[in-house]
C-alpha cells in the first residue's frame, strides 16, 4: 500500500538543496529544480536485525515521491559515485559505526548529514548533467542516479543474482568498459522495502 506522506516541515536552513552547497557558480534558476529532505528515520525488525529505514523526500517542480533507504543503500551509493566523480570525496559523508548506532541522537544527527550529503550530490550531478538541468524531471534524476528510484522488484532482483554468477560480464572488455559495467550494477542493487 501507498500512502501520501505531506511535506516536510523546513526551517530556514532547510529551504533548497543548494543552502548546503556553494552555488556561486549555478544559475538563479538551477538552485530550485530539486528539493531533497530526509524528515525520518523510522527502526525496522527485531533484535539483531533490527536497523534504521530513512524516508527520502524528493521533489522537482510539481512531481514528487517519496524513497526508504538504508545506511547501507546511502555508503553504496556514495561507494560508487566518488569514482566517478571526485570531488564527492570531499563532501561530508557520515562514517559507518557498529556500536550504539539505534541511540536516538545518533539517528538524528546522521539523519542530518545524510541529508545534507544528498544535497550536495545531487548539485554536484546538475552542475554535471546538461539535461537534468534542462529538464528536470523523476526520469531524469532517476537514470542519471538509480537511488531517487523505485528498488527492484524481489524476481529481478533474483534474476540480476544468478545472471550475475553465470557470466563473468568484464571479460573480453577494456577497462571503461568494465567500470561502466560495474558502475551500472552496483547501480541496480538499490533496494528499498
Amino acid at each position: 500500500m501507498c500512502r501520501q506522506l505531506a511535506e516536510p516541515q523546513t526551517s530556514d536552513d532547510d529551504l533548497s538543496i543548494t543552502s548546503d552547497y556553494d552555488t556561486s557558480s549555478m544559475s538563479v534558476s538551477a538552485r530550485a529544480l530539486i528539493n531533497i529532505w530526509i524528515p525520518s528515520a523510522f527502526l525496522r525488525g527485531k533484535s539483531s536485525d533490527a536497523h534504521h529505514v530513512y524516508q527520502v523526500y524528493v521533489r522537482i517542480r510539481d512531481e514528487e515521491w517519496n524513497i526508504y533507504r538504508r545506511y547501507a543503500q546511502f555508503y553504496e551509493l556514495h561507494s560508487s559515485v566518488k569514482k566517478v566523480h571526485v570531488a564527492v570525496n570531499s563532501f561530508d559523508f557520515p562514517p559507518k559505526k557498529a556500536l550504539g548506532n539505534k541511540d536516538t541522537k545518533f539517528v538524528e544527527e546522521r539523519r542530518r548529514r545524510l541529508q545534507h550529503y544528498l544535497r550536495c550530490l545531487v548539485n554536484l550531478i546538475l552542475q554535471n548533467t546538461p539535461e537534468l538541468t534542462a529538464s528536470p524531471c523523476k526520469e531524469t534524476l532517476t537514470k542519471k542516479l538509480p537511488f531517487f528510484g523505485e528498488p527492484l522488484a524481489p524476481e529481478a532482483k533474483k534474476a540480476k543474482s544468478k545472471s550475475r554468477h553465470k557470466f563473468n560480464l568484464s571479460r573480453g572488455r577494456n577497462s571503461s568498459e568494465r567500470e561502466a559495467l560495474q558502475q551500472q550494477s552496483h547501480q541496480q542493487h538499490y533496494t528499498g522495502l
